[in-house]
């Protein structure tokens, strides 16, 4: 499978020990609209980072097939 581009979720740590998501950079992407990636994304920006909805929105990506 080849990788087309990436998916960033850059967390900020505060605090509280909390990782807390700053910013979704997706790039590298050239054929599929950003709306799409954005809808299979399921973390929002200043929502705490789960690891486990990560490995989720990672398996989503992936199952695009982009």
């Amino acid at each position: 499978m080849k990788l087309r581009g990436f998916l960033f979720l850059i967390p900020i740590l505060g605090f509280c020990q909390e990782l807390i998501v700053s910013e979704i950079i997706h790039k590298g992407n050239t054929l599929t609209k950003d709306y799409i990636i954005a809808r299979e994304i399921q973390h929002h920006v200043g929502e705490p980072l789960d690891s486990i909805i990560a490995i989720e929105d990672r398996n989503r990506l992936i199952n695009l097939g982009i």
